[in-house]
């Protein structure tokens, strides 16, 4: 209903600002004239100011590109046709595109652009008008859909389950309205004020899937959605001024945020579970997670910022205050087929009603930079911030497990109250040098000192069934004082380097270290299911090469590299060693364009990358498999590496026409890691698939006004049968478009 109204109010808008422009086009000529025609000629310099006035003239140039059709016949998996390129299949169409600018002969101008396709769901418009030194204003829309995929996960020996997939279409409508009106008069400060709202509105998929049953094997792949309903609404004023080279800024900001998401996981079963009578009982259950979040924040910003010593030194300076206020209600629970709570003994934690919590968040932020550059081929960075963050928190969490009690009536409800203040100060500096020739050397050192004081404190409100101070009570009870330290280094030197004119090089080296301390002065033991950390340390290295060589006018070669290489070290309070994990990628790339004719030019690229994840289980674990022959590694390296080749080219035989064509092929190969190494243990995550991509076109002017363009375009894409349960199409489109313009 929401996505109707605004189709209907863009298009009351475009019809309305079309005829603006169009009266504006017809009125403002013959008003000048008037306007000139009613001045009385008492010198010649009044002459030669009115024959001024009459040679300004109005000008309208406009160009549209019209899409009467684009037709996506889709053969297998839609779902992920219109997921992976993030519109629908079947019929769309419209118009592509639209430009139009106004001028008249008195400094007004209009511009307007924008497009609208039907069945994508996908539109967009803007619309300023501004007079100089008058003021402005601006309003702008857009709308596009987001489609997911609605398959879950797969465990070969579930071979039963053969559609593991949900009976909907999933997609969000995502958009934005804006508008701003601000003053531009001279000698006066610039004035704005600003509306905007952001909304997103239907269904989307969500990882945590549910359980699969199957002959008493249960694994959590059964795929998961959730109806979401968020709209953000932010308003404000902001101002510049300038005066004797100070300038001035300030900017007043309210938001206004609300979320409404309801989230399903629902179980699927043959109905021959075994096992405890709970694992019988619930396993065609349906888990619902209804959540209500509102938020408000109150933002104030200034500035100040100057030239010094002929523009030689710039300094600014600004601070910042932020108010946030949240809440955030949450019911969760699980309903039998018939539905009716799911109450039944032995299953922990079923239902969760009326959950809340409640966040008030102050933020005091203040910044300084400076840059001096004495020469041409020398210049210096430093900066300087602070800030000071105080949040105070409250949540009530009531579980209703207990098959014994009133069903809905919470049997306990854990409360938790926390106080958190945070203090942060950072250091920049930066560096960049130009003297050698047909160099330039850059480095930049930050850093960061954090320190938040952290205290938190659970008890237990009785409730139905169980009592403070039982086993069940007192297993929620939870207090602690805490010092977190978390100092963060950052370090980047890079280099431009040009030795011949038909070679260029690019490094750059990147260091980050971020050490976390967590200093206990009063802990509780914790309870079940949660851990405390004592340290975690994280350090990543980045390099990128790029070399690029152009031996000659027609042909370009280039080669970049990207490494990037991230370990953990954690240690929890209780554990005597450190985990260890890690992520490392390789990213090689290599491209080729050919210009052999002045009316042909080729490219052809190469991507090879290779990520892979090794987790703290992955490193001589302390949990032993069942069979004891694998004791030394629990979970294998992830990885996600895939190649891909690319080709595309441009060729105009004549000047009339031309036609450009696009193939692609890429491949990924992850199936070994996981499922290869032992199928009766792990649920298959790894991407498998090999992907085809073909697309030509062709262009035909017509005339220096009207341009024709056809469209082909083939894709496949084909997973590996472990991969996934479904998701291989074949998909065919065809489209056409007309180009046009005016003035």
């Amino acid at each position: 209903m929401r996505s109707f109204h605004l189709r209907g109010l863009f298009l009351a808008v475009w019809v309305f600002l079309s005829q603006t422009v169009a009266v504006a086009a017809e009125a403002n000529p013959q008003d000048a004239q008037a306007v000139a025609s009613q001045q009385p000629v008492t010198s010649d310099s009044s002459a030669t100011q009115k024959t001024t006035q009459t040679d300004k003239t109005d000008s309208l140039k406009a160009d549209a590109v019209v899409q009467p059709f684009q037709v996506a016949m889709v053969g297998g998996d839609y779902h992920k046709y219109e997921a992976m390129n993030w519109r629908n299949r079947g019929y769309s169409g419209g118009l592509e595109d639209f430009n139009l600018n106004y001028k008249s002969g008195d400094d007004v101008t209009v511009d307007v652009d924008g497009h609208a396709i039907a069945g994508n769901n996908d539109y967009k418009g803007s619309y300023q008008i501004a007079k100089k030194d008058v003021g402005y204003i601006d309003v702008d829309f857009k709308q596009f859909r987001k489609y997911y995929d609605t398959y879950g996960g797969i465990y070969n020996l579930l071979p039963t389950i053969t559609d593991n997939s949900l009976s909907r279409d999933l997609f969000l409508d995502i958009g934005h309205i804006g508008f701003e009106a601000g003053i531009t008069m001279p000698d006066l400060p610039n004035v704005s004020v600003y509306y905007d709202h952001d909304y997103k509105i239907g269904s989307k998929s969500m990882l945590n899937w549910d359980i699969v049953t199957q002959g008493g094997t249960t694994k959590k792949i059964a795929p998961s959605w959730e109806e979401i309903d968020q709209a953000t609404d932010t308003f404000g004023v902001k101002a510049d001024y300038t005066e004797k080279g100070y300038h001035l800024t300030a900017d007043q900001r309210f938001e206004i945020a609300r979320w409404k998401t309801r989230g399903y996981e629902q179980r699927i079963s043959d109905g021959s579970a075994t096992g405890t009578a709970a694992t019988i009982a619930t396993q065609f259950d349906q888990r619902r997670q209804d959540q209500v979040q509102e938020t408000d924040v109150m933002t104030t910003t200034m500035g100040v910022d100057k030239w010094y010593l002929n523009e030689k030194v710039f300094a600014s300076s600004a601070y910042r205050f932020e108010h946030l206020k949240n809440q955030d209600r949450q019911n969760i629970q699980q309903f039998t087929p018939s539905g009716d709570l799911s109450m039944v003994a032995g299953v922990g934690q079923l239902n969760k009603p009326d959950g809340s919590a409640h966040n008030d968040q102050d933020r005091n932020s203040w910044v300084m930079n400076l840059m001096v550059s004495p020469w041409s081929w020398l210049s210096g960075t430093g900066g300087f911030k602070a800030e000071v963050v105080d949040r105070k928190a409250n949540s009530y969490y009531p579980t209703d497990t207990s098959a014994t009690g009133m069903i809905g009536v919470p049997d306990y409800t854990p409360k938790t109250d926390t106080d958190s203040n945070t203090y942060k100060f950072a250091e920049s500096f930066g560096l960049r040098f130009k003297a050698i020739p047909r160099t330039a050397i850059y480095s930049d050192l930050s850093f960061e000192q954090s320190q938040n004081h952290l205290f938190m404190d659970r008890t237990v409100i009785a409730g139905d069934s169980v009592i403070v101070g039982t086993t069940d009570g007192k297993t929620e009870n939870q207090t602690r004082d805490a010092v977190i330290n978390e100092p963060v280094t950052t370090w980047t030197v890079g280099a431009d380097f040009q030795p011949l004119r038909m070679i260029n090089l690019t490094s750059q080296f990147r260091l980050r270290d971020k050490n976390m301390d967590f200093d206990d002065r009063f802990r509780v033991k914790p309870f079940n299911g949660q851990v405390f950390l004592e340290t975690l340390h994280t350090r990543t290295l980045g390099f990128n090469q790029r070399v690029t060589v152009r031996p000659c006018s027609w042909t370009q070669a280039s080669f970049r590299y990207l490494f990037d290489n991230t370990d953990y070290t954690s240690r929890a309070v209780y554990d005597d060693i450190n985990e260890k994990a890690n992520v490392l990628s390789n990213t090689l790339v290599y491209d080729l364009s050919v210009y052999p004719l002045s009316n042909l030019s080729m490219t052809g690229s190469f991507t090879q990358r290779q990520d892979a994840t090794k987790t703290a289980q992955g490193e001589g674990s302390k949990v032993a498999f069942q069979d004891a022959t694998k004791v030394t590694q629990l979970y294998p390296t992830f990885t996600s590496n895939y190649y891909t080749w690319m080709f595309s080219t441009d060729y105009q035989p004549h000047k009339k026409l031309g036609f450009n064509g696009s193939l692609f092929y890429t491949v990924a190969n992850n199936a070994g890691n996981f499922y290869a190494y032992d199928q009766t243990q792990f649920v298959y995550y790894g991407a498998d698939y090999n992907q085809t991509g073909l697309s030509v076109s062709c262009k035909w002017d017509i005339n220096k006004d009207l341009a024709v363009q056809p469209q082909y375009s083939f894709q496949r894409y084909q997973p590996n049968e472990n991969s996934g349960i479904g998701g291989s199409y074949d998909a065919q489109i065809v489209s056409l478009s007309l180009v046009a313009n005016w003035g």
